[in-house]
C-alpha cells in the first residue's frame, strides 16, 4: 500500500480501513506512552518530557535507517550511550554530524 496506493486498491485491499487501522494503532502506542508516563511521575514536572530528546530520539532513528528493527535499536543505544557517559549535547552533536 505504501508504494501504490491504486495497485493495492486494485488488488482487493481494503486502503481507508488499512490506514484508519495505522492511525489507530500509532494512537494507542502514544497514549499507552503517556498513560505510563504520568503513572511514573505522578505530579506535573515540565522537565518530565524533554522535547529536544523526542526530537533526537527521531532523528537518530531516521538518520540510521528506521527500515529495520536493528538501525532502531542501533539509534537507542547510540543515544543512551551518548547521554550516559558523556557531558550534555554530545548527543545532538553526533546525530547532528550523522
Amino acid at each position: 500500500m505504501r508504494d501504490h496506493e491504486a495497485g493495492a486498491e486494485a488488488a482487493g485491499v481494503a486502503v481507508p480501513a488499512l490506514k484508519q487501522a495505522a492511525f489507530t494503532a500509532g494512537a494507542a502506542l502514544a497514549a499507552l506512552g503517556g498513560g505510563l508516563l504520568a503513572l511514573g511521575v505522578r505530579a506535573f514536572d515540565p522537565t518530565a518530557f524533554d522535547p529536544i530528546r523526542g526530537l533526537l530520539w527521531f532523528a537518530a532513528s531516521v538518520v540510521l535507517g528506521a527500515d529495520s528493527p536493528l538501525a532502531a535499536l542501533t539509534a537507542a543505544a547510540l543515544l543512551v550511550g551518548l547521554d550516559s557517559g558523556t557531558q550534555g549535547g554530545t548527543a545532538a552533536t553526533t546525530i547532528g554530524l550523522l
